[in-house]
């Protein structure tokens, strides 16, 4: 069952009419609101009661109505019944049976889906389990740019940029659209000293940014997309530019230069060359990066036998 504390529906049909979804003109605007997320029932029984609040304050009989997939078809009208257990003192709730697919048959495997969808949801989310009843437990929320040592506000959404995170890796989820996570490929800068920064994003009033509806698990590639890449690299930038020791491979500085950011730039250091040992038992770490003298040799150097190895 998921309950909310909400306005309450006020004409059931809404459930049926997909596309509609009786939000602000405003909200609809900020978040490209679908009305379709409800569809996702269509194959299941559910039975949804909700109450709406009033504006005087009295108290307001509440509705249910019991749904099966003939009435998400057309094939059968759905009779709604005053429903005086509806959320008090009002909102909506929804509840169906979570089938194997789901994992539903698998303690906690509800409870950790729960989780997984409040981590970054902008709303407080409480879990109650049925079958072994205990507290409503108020699940784990997270800052989407916790951890970033650089953050940066940019039409209608934040930049975050992380210094060697663990998270955001290739092809992992880097923009957080109000509690759901996407992958949107934003960019990462690797420094010369194998430094990863990364740049992702959190949303809060962004409607340039389009995602595919109804899912919204993918992103819709337009200009705007371009264009918010390459400011979150800018980003990148600004944050490497503010650290004490960025060293910015030459493109990335040359590039941050152009864009009228001042990084320092790496040190004048290589790596002194000494020749592997093909033998998996001498194992020796490669010598660290040092100040390149006045007297010292430049060649250039094949990482690949014979000129890496020595017998």
């Amino acid at each position: 069952m998921i309950t909310d504390d909400g306005t309450g529906i006020q004409d059931p049909a809404v459930l049926l009419s997909f596309g509609e979804n009786g939000w602000s003109d405003d909200l609809v605007h900020r978040e490209d609101a679908a009305g379709m997320g409800f569809l996702s029932l269509a194959r299941r029984i559910c039975f949804i009661s909700s109450r709406v609040r009033a504006r005087d304050g009295s108290e307001i009989t509440g509705w249910r109505v019991d749904l099966r997939p003939d009435h998400f078809l057309g094939k059968a009208e759905a009779t709604v019944y005053p429903d005086d257990s509806a959320p008090y003192p009002h909102g909506t709730s929804v509840v169906f049976q979570a089938s194997v697919a789901d994992g539903g048959e698998y303690p906690g495997a509800v409870r950790n889906a729960v989780q997984a969808a409040a981590l970054h949801y902008p709303l407080p989310v409480t879990f109650s389990d049925e079958v072994t009843p205990t507290e409503p437990e108020l699940m784990h929320r997270k800052a989407f740019l916790d951890g970033a040592v650089h953050a940066e506000p940019w039409k209608g959404l934040v930049f975050g940029v992380f210094r060697n995170p663990r998270r955001f890796g290739l092809g992992l989820e880097d923009v957080n659209f109000h509690g759901l996570t996407v992958a949107v490929r934003l960019p990462g800068v690797e420094s010369v000293d194998g430094v990863h920064w990364k740049a992702a994003a959190d949303i809060y009033r962004c409607p340039e940014l389009e995602l595919v509806l109804p899912a919204r698990r993918e992103v819709v590639e337009t200009p705007f997309l371009q264009k918010l890449r390459e400011t979150a690299r800018l980003a990148i930038y600004r944050a490497m530019a503010q650290h004490d020791d960025p060293r910015p491979a030459y493109l990335d500085w040359e590039q941050a230069k152009d864009a009228g950011i001042d990084i320092a730039p790496a040190p004048a250091e290589l790596r002194p060359w000494r020749p592997a040992i093909a033998d998996i038992d001498d194992w020796r770490e490669m010598p660290g990066l040092k100040e390149i003298g006045m007297d010292a040799l430049l060649m250039e150097y094949d990482s690949e036998p014979p000129q890496a190895q020595a017998n």
